[in-house]
């Protein structure tokens, strides 16, 4: 997602598919700004679906909405902190450099 979506834009982009039980944007630790990912809630399980059918090719601030529905019992503070663990072990994973000829 955009760094400069808001969630109240995030609401108004999924408010035609039903009721949005609630909208985060988990935040940077040291910043005010979000990290590139949301969660949009509905209060059932077909608005969902039709939001995810009816958004899944959208652009927001020219960057493509990666849409995803949450596993069963995921909760979405689960999802913070596993995406919060993949981004930790990319930046800290060791990257190759290229040979010099």
């Amino acid at each position: 997602m955009a760094f400069e979506a808001t969630p109240d834009e995030i609401r108004e982009l999924f408010q035609p598919f039903g009721h949005i039980k609630k909208v985060r944007l988990p935040k940077k630790v040291n910043s005010n700004n979000h990290r590139g990912f949301g969660f949009v809630e509905f209060a059932t399980k077909e608005e969902a679906r039709l939001a995810f059918r009816e958004l899944k090719h959208t652009h927001l601030y020219n960057r493509k909405l990666v849409i995803e529905y949450a596993k069963q019992g995921d909760s979405a503070d689960q999802k913070v902190a596993q995406s919060a663990s993949v981004a930790a072990a990319a930046s800290t994973a060791p990257t190759k450099r290229a040979k010099r000829k």
